[in-house]
């Protein structure tokens, strides 16, 4: 029938047509059987997609129990165990809050990993309060003077800071710069000194030292975690900073862009390799480069919730927030934790024509925090299940 329709912008065919159709016509008892077997052939049919259905069902909710049986601590009840250190001296965390059954001798805790994190820090902010203060001598001394100043222990003093070894994730990390010593005017080597200076206090405010939730009497955690684990604030284990929209307008932010720009459309609960608009170096200076590694999640409308992990250099638009993590967390641990809590994200968001969740709100959500070896081993584990549950999914 379908081959003998004719028409262009809708095909039919005429009732002639079909009332000249053949048609092999069985004995009435036969057409009857017929019609039996058909209908019991639908009805297994039937049955079969309310299976599929109910698979795919159980494989979301046995993702979905996975990723809690992680961030509560049960799915590495094992890694514990064999990682408890039987010869030393035992680590003990008095908090009552946190403990779950018995507690263990681990070789190291996030307790133990928090206190080196904010020794690390400490000193370094001291070593750039000593710099900064050496600086700011400097300008004063040159102000309303036009005499050549010499810079070169400046140079030497901010050349000295190796902050890598703490793994520093301040705003101005990647802009910050020593004072050149090819600046051959008084005037430039002032500017010079001054921008250092405000890089110097901006990093300077962005150390701080982190107390774990559990140590303070008035909280109460959402669930019980293994007592080598802390509740800290998600804003304590990174620097989270929203992007924005360089302006429609200028078309000299958008033709030949270089620089991946991301819209949470593009967020995709992975790896970010590509983005679908690029942005030029002009536009990046309105907003936040984030590098490899960055945490994103959306936070607003229809995408809010949705997360990824950068594999390349990107800006964002201001629907995104993104997190440079520092040394006390294991990216793709955070990228779980957020994959975990993407119901309470949703229940927190306000507004009624596009529901929002805030930079300030998503700071201010507790997260627990095992030792560093237990979040690695956490994520690779949730890695492998779930892209086993991911191919289950699809597999026909």
């Amino acid at each position: 029938m379908i081959a003998n329709a004719t028409g262009t912008a809708q095909k039919g065919f005429y009732l002639n047509q079909v009332e000249k159709l053949l048609i092999p016509l069985p004995p009435l008892a036969e057409q009857q059987r017929i019609v039996e077997k058909v209908e019991q052939a639908f009805a297994q049919l039937d049955k079969i997609d309310a299976l599929q259905a109910q698979y795919q069902d159980n494989l979301t909710a046995f993702c979905a129990k996975l990723l809690k049986l992680a961030i509560h601590g049960e799915l590495s009840a094992k890694f514990r165990r064999e990682n408890v250190t039987q010869n030393s001296a035992p680590t003990v965390i008095a908090s009552k809050r946190c403990s779950r059954g018995n507690l263990l001798t681990m070789e190291s805790t996030a307790f133990d990993e928090i206190t080196a994190y904010n020794a690390k820090t400490a000193k370094i902010k001291e070593q750039r309060e000593k710099l900064l203060a050496k600086i700011d001598k400097q300008l004063k001394a040159e102000k309303g003077t036009k005499r050549k100043t010499n810079t070169r222990h400046s140079e030497r003093s901010e050349e000295s800071l190796n902050l890598n070894e703490t793994r520093d994730s301040s705003p101005t990390a990647q802009n910050d710069g020593n004072v050149s010593g090819n600046l051959k005017t008084p005037e430039e080597r002032n500017e010079q000194l001054k921008r250092l200076s405000g890089s110097l206090k901006n990093k300077i405010k962005s150390y701080r030292t982190i107390t774990p939730l559990n140590q303070n009497a008035e909280f109460t955690p959402p669930f019980e975690i293994p007592n080598s684990w802390a509740w800290v604030k998600l804003g304590e284990i990174g620097i989270w900073k929203s992007g924005s929209t360089p302006s429609r307008e200028k078309s000299e932010f958008y033709i030949n862009g270089t620089i991946n720009w991301l819209k949470t459309g593009d967020l995709n609960d992975g790896f970010i390799y590509q983005t679908e608009e690029k942005v030029t170096e002009q536009a990046v200076k309105k907003t936040n480069l984030n590098k490899i590694g960055s945490v994103l999640i959306a936070m607003y409308g229809a995408t809010i919730g949705r997360i990824g992990i950068t594999q390349i250099p990107l800006t964002t638009n201001q629907a995104c927030c993104a997190c440079d993590c520092n040394a006390l967390i294991f990216n793709k641990y955070l990228f779980y934790f957020l994959l975990q809590a993407r119901e309470y994200f949703l229940s927190i968001a306000f507004g009624s024509g596009q529901p929002n969740i805030s930079k300030e709100k998503i700071t201010e959500t507790p997260i627990p925090l095992p030792p560093l070896a237990e979040q690695r081993f956490i994520a690779e584990k949730l890695e492998k299940l779930l892209d086993l549950c991911k191919k289950l999914k699809t597999k026909p």
